[in-house]
């Protein structure tokens, strides 16, 4: 490129001097051509003066590579080139960056050391000369340091070496390892730096008096290669005034005193030391701005935590950001700094969208850091009101002053698709939600998401339902948010109805939680609903549709959940308004509690311990199913996967006001499900049966209160793989439990009196079945009742019940256990059974010759030969072994009368 043309040199010089390469371009460029290395030489703003001038060093990276050049021109001992930067008017090499000729003696490079000692004495050299550490300066008086100012002892422009974690404020984390000691980081730090990290802010104006620069930040100036990535803080003054006022602001949130005082006025003179240093600081503002300004350093940029507020944390890649000295009191919420930089002329138009999410994501950043001050995880709840309040209140002044000057207000951002809106709904920022509302910032969302994308535009209304910000809910609704408006959460399409429901807190909330907002939560539901909320959303009526070709979102929204939460929670009136208003659907099935159930199952499941609740409770269980009942609820399907009704699911809850409300609506019964049923013959259902779960579970009323209904006495069905009737099931029960056997002897007499019937376990009654892949049960009642010694309900059976006398039967069905039976009950006759349960007891042998009485009188055999050719009967061979005397005297009389 020798040859190179006199346009295109132009051209490049023109380029090169505009700043915009920076320095690392500009150096490689300049050096493919003659004609371009001149450049170098030329110290003016056309030349290389234009790419070191302040306001081309606005970024970190800049400074950074000029740094590494100087380094590296000492590493090669290029005395020359050194010379020609020093020459550079715009900026002055040893006062920007310190210890240059530290590096150049370790580095033994003769010449650089000569450039830089054949010029007057610089600051940094100062330093060891004065003895004085950072520490030391920073707790001088104001006079103190004017003296030694004016005797030269100590400069305006000095520097300082450092240790991290010496200095106020400036902690840093590290990868500590077990048994190795810590690694030594040290590094330089301007004079006005050291004083502002030490809040001598009187000192501060003293170095200003005495014309200190402003265009300097911290370098670093030892570390070890594992520190290298950890450490990135390169601070201006103006950027070390914002952190003070900070932190002398959050000492006054932290305070306790300040905090915990019972009155305003004793809190106010408790921090009145703190709001006089703060006011110092305030007051420094503008003359740090204006020096700023003149040194066209406004705009640099340093490297700063993400949580600003937390300096725990490691500052490590992933957790700093590089933020300007705007950048940084938005996020710090210092109004004042932030007027005065916009008033200096500081430009927003790059970083509209950027500081109006700083500021917000700093007032959110100051809640969550007074939140873990006070051992608390939710800041909207359990921090200090008056403190929080303080901290929206700076956030809105920060936000007022950054909207007079033009900053954007609706804008997008690209990276998550928030905005300042979604973004305070997200924390929980009331007042900023409503400032942004008064504002008229829209409510709605406007754009495509694609679906699970990060990038999706936020819609507020979901976000700040999703957070269970209930009032900034209902202020969104009110400002006309669109209640229908669906959103990606979690990679899946939610309507706001479906996600409030979602948060609405549960019983068990209510009941145990002191802050447990559901007052606030159940009228931001009726809102949503009475501004048009619906459960089921029209297909192509949704705001957002999945641009990739997938369905729209409308079609996968979980729409019955709304209603399956109401009815599984007895949220009465929520649940009503879902049906009339919100057009949700009383068959739709939903996931609660990790299972798909439809609304009527979740309302029995739930409150099936209402028997034992509040009558309130009950009250609502009634008032949900008069809601369902008007909105069409079909009471004889099958409300769950294991084939139950309605009416039979709150007999197996036992759920006595569900019972009575469905038999008092006609609910399916055993009878009416089945065509032809006829009363004394077998109708047999898959289905569970209500009478026979009553029974299962001994509940004798509920049993009596089904009976009295009409449900059919004779229903079969399954249990155990065998096909049993309800009487069966009532002796069961009776046999194995024992409890509250009158009641229970109540309840089967009742059930005869319906037209029971005994004979569908034996032989008899199996023409009636039409399915022989389930057996029938082979248990007798008659055999039951005699082996508990009840002769009142073997009379029962015998005369009303149909019940032979002689027929054989089981006690039990067998057991099976792993494909082999585990337990087998004999076939017996009644009397056999009555015998061979007796007792020795004078009243249960008093109860055998009463059954065997009756048995005897309906034509039964008390003879009971096992063998035609055995000459003893079994019933009294058994009798005589158990030394029955009163048996024995029954049966030997009964056979001479024979």
């Amino acid at each position: 490129m020798s040859g190179i043309a006199a346009t295109s040199v132009e051209t490049w010089r023109l380029v090169g001097a505009s700043g915009l390469i920076g320095v690392r371009l500009f150096w490689k460029f300049t050096s493919v051509s003659k004609e371009l290395l001149k450049m170098r030489e030329d110290t003016s703003v056309k030349g290389i003066g234009g790419i070191l001038s302040a306001e081309s060093l606005v970024h970190v990276s800049e400074r950074r590579a000029l740094r590494s050049l100087l380094c590296d021109v000492i590493d090669r001992d290029d005395g020359l080139v050194l010379e020609k930067l020093q020459a550079v008017e715009s900026i002055d090499i040893e006062r920007h960056f310190p210890g240059l000729l530290g590096i150049a003696a370790k580095k033994k490079a003769e010449r650089c050391i000569t450039a830089l000692t054949l010029r007057a004495s610089v600051p940094s050299l100062c330093n060891s000369v004065s003895g004085l550490s950072a520490v030391d300066v920073g707790g001088l008086k104001k006079e103190t340091l004017v003296q030694l100012l004016e005797k030269k002892v100590l400069h305006p422009d000095s520097w300082f070496v450092c240790e991290v974690g010496e200095e106020v404020g400036n902690r840093v984390g590290h990868r500590g390892t077990a048994g190795r000691e810590r690694p030594q980081i040290r590094h330089w730090k301007p004079l006005l730096n050291a004083l502002l990290d030490a809040y001598n802010f009187d000192g501060v104006e003293a170095v200003l008096e005495a014309r200190g620069r402003m265009d300097v930040c911290e370098w670093e100036a030892e570390a070890g290669s594992r520190w290298e990535v950890y450490y990135r803080w390169e601070r201006t003054p103006l950027h070390c005034l914002i952190f003070a006022l900070t932190n002398l602001e959050k000492s006054l949130l932290e305070n306790p005193q300040s905090l915990e005082h019972r009155t305003q006025q004793a809190a106010h003179q408790a921090s009145l030391p703190l709001q006089h240093m703060k006011q110092r600081g305030v007051a420094l503002i503008p003359r740090m701005v204006v020096a700023a300004s003149k040194a066209g350093c406004l705009e640099w940029t340093a490297v700063v935590p993400l949580r600003i507020l937390d300096e725990s944390k490691n500052r490590s890649v992933m957790t700093t950001v590089e933020a300007s000295c705007l950048e940084l009191a938005c996020a710090c919420m210092q109004p004042e700094v932030v007027r005065e930089l916009l008033v200096a002329g500081v430009r927003i138009s790059k970083v509209k969208w950027t500081i109006v999410r700083k500021t917000i994501d700093g007032c959110h950043e100051q809640h969550r850091w007074l939140a873990e001050r006070r051992g608390c995880d939710d800041c909207t709840r359990y921090s200090h009101p008056r403190a929080l309040k303080k901290a929206e209140d700076r956030c809105l002044e920060t936000l007022e002053i950054l909207a007079e000057a033009g900053a954007g207000l609706e804008s997008q951002s690209v990276l998550d698709g928030h905005t300042p809106l979604s973004l305070a709904c997200d924390f929980g920022l009331q007042d900023v939600c409503q400032f942004l509302l008064n504002r008229e910032v829209s409510v709605r969302t406007t754009g495509v998401g694609l679906k699970g994308e990060t990038r999706a535009p936020k819609v507020p209304l979901v976000i700040s339902l999703q957070h269970s910000h209930w009032v900034i809910a209902k202020l969104l609704l009110e400002a006309g948010a669109d209640p229908n408006e669906i959103a990606w959460v979690d990679g899946k399409p939610v309507s706001p109805l479906v996600q409030a429901m979602k948060c609405v807190p549960d019983r068990t909330d209510r009941k145990w939680d002191p802050f447990c907002e559901w007052e606030e939560a159940e009228s931001a539901v009726k809102l949503l609903i009475e501004k048009g909320a619906q459960c089921e959303i029209p297909l192509g009526e949704t705001a957002q549709v999945d641009s990739a070709g997938c369905p729209d979102p409308a079609s996968n929204l979980d729409t019955g959940f709304p209603l399956v939460f109401a009815c599984g929670e007895l949220y009465g009136d929520l649940a009503r308004l879902l049906l009339e208003k919100a057009g949700a659907d009383p068959g739709k099935e939903s996931s609660i509690r990790n299972s798909e159930q439809t609304p009527v199952e979740a309302l029995l499941r739930s409150g099936a311990r209402s028997y034992l609740a509040p009558p309130e409770e009950e009250r609502c269980v009634e008032q949900i199913l008069e809601s369902l009942t008007r909105a069409g609820a079909d009471w004889e399907a099958e409300v769950d996967r294991d084939g139950h009704t309605p009416l039979s699911l709150a007999c197996l809850m036992r759920f006595r006001k569900a019972v009575e409300f469905f038999l008092q609506h006609k609910a399916a019964l055993t009878s009416r499900r089945e065509s032809g049923g006829l009363r004394g013959r077998a109708i047999v259902s898959d289905r569970p049966v209500p009478l026979i779960i009553c029974f299962q579970q001994a509940d004798w009323p509920l049993a009596t209160l089904l009976l009295e209904g009409g449900e059919d006495p004779n229903g079969l069905g399954v249990v155990d793989g065998t096909r049993v009737s309800p009487l069966i099931a009532a002796m069961q029960t009776l046999s194995n439990w024992g409890s509250k056997r009158t009641c229970a002897e109540s309840t089967i007499k009742l059930l005869i009196e319906k037209g029971a019937r005994c004979q569908f376990s034996g032989r008899a009654g199996v023409e009636d079945v039409q399915d022989d892949s389930i057996p029938l049960s082979l248990v007798s009642p008659l055999i039951v009742a005699c082996s508990l010694g009840l002769p009142d309900l073997v009379r029962l059976f015998i005369e009303k019940g149909g019940a032979d006398p002689n027929e054989k039967g089981k006690l039990f069905d067998d057991k099976e256990f792993r494909g082999h039976v585990s337990s087998r009950s004999p076939l017996r006759s009644p009397v056999e059974t009555a015998v061979r349960s007796c007792g020795q007891d004078e009243e249960e042998e008093s109860c055998c010759v009463e059954i065997l009485k009756i048995l005897a009188d309906a034509g039964g055999d008390l003879e009971c030969r096992s063998e035609a050719a055995e000459q003893t009967p079994l019933s009294l061979r058994l009798a005589r072994e158990s030394n029955l005397r009163r048996v024995v005297h029954f049966l030997t009389i009964d056979d001479m009368m024979q």
